[in-house]
Parts: structure tokens; C-alpha cells; sequence
């Protein structure tokens, strides 16, 4: 006599099949998420000024200047805020890895 296979019932078998099909997505999306996850960023941006150079000294008898620079980071530079003695604040508009602020108010001194 021939050995018969015995299959499951149609009401196991379904939900071994959607379990069997949940594991291997999670596996895959576990893997993907692992290899493709951003690394940190441990170093803090520096901000450089490019219409100034470093040992020179901006003389004006305007009420306001700007400010231009570039910014470096391992990733992006979302926000650039400032603020002066006086409590005046702000932020500089980015675009890429430049930065700019417009019409910081100066105080007259010597």
C-alpha cells in the first residue's frame, strides 16, 4: 500500500504561510534598516566667514552689516542662529553649505 502524505488543513496551513511571509519581511526589513542606517555625526560644524578674513577688522558707519560664510559639517547644517549683546537674535539663510545673515544691528563704539 502507497504512504499517503498528509498536507495540513486549509485552516493551519494559512496561517503558517502568513507567518512564514511576516518573518522573512521582518528579516529583510531588519537587514535593510542595519545596512543603510546613517552614521553619527562626532564632530561639532564649524562656521567660517568669506567676507572677512580672520585677522581683519570690519570698520562702518552704517546701522547694520551682513554676514556671509560657508559652513562644514559631516552632515548638513540645517540652522545657524545668532544673537548680540543687546539681546537682538536671528538666523542665517542656507543654501548648500553657504550661509548668509542680513542687517545685524551694530552698536556705535570705538
Amino acid at each position: 500500500m502507497p504512504d499517503k502524505k498528509v498536507l495540513p488543513s486549509k485552516k493551519l496551513l494559512i496561517p503558517i504561510i502568513i507567518g512564514i511571509v511576516a518573518i522573512g519581511l521582518v528579516a529583510v526589513a531588519g537587514f535593510y534598516f542595519w545596512t543603510h542606517r546613517t552614521p553619527p555625526d562626532n564632530k561639532k560644524p564649524e562656521l567660517h566667514l568669506t567676507n572677512l578674513a580672520p585677522d581683519q577688522w570690519l570698520s562702518t558707519n552704517e546701522d547694520k552689516v551682513t554676514v556671509n560664510g560657508i559652513a562644514v559639517d559631516e552632515s548638513e547644517v540645517k540652522s545657524i542662529n545668532w544673537e548680540n549683546q543687546n539681546g537682538k537674535s536671528g538666523s542665517a539663510t542656507i543654501s548648500g553649505g553657504q550661509w548668509s545673515i542680513k542687517d545685524v544691528p551694530l552698536t556705535k563704539g570705538d
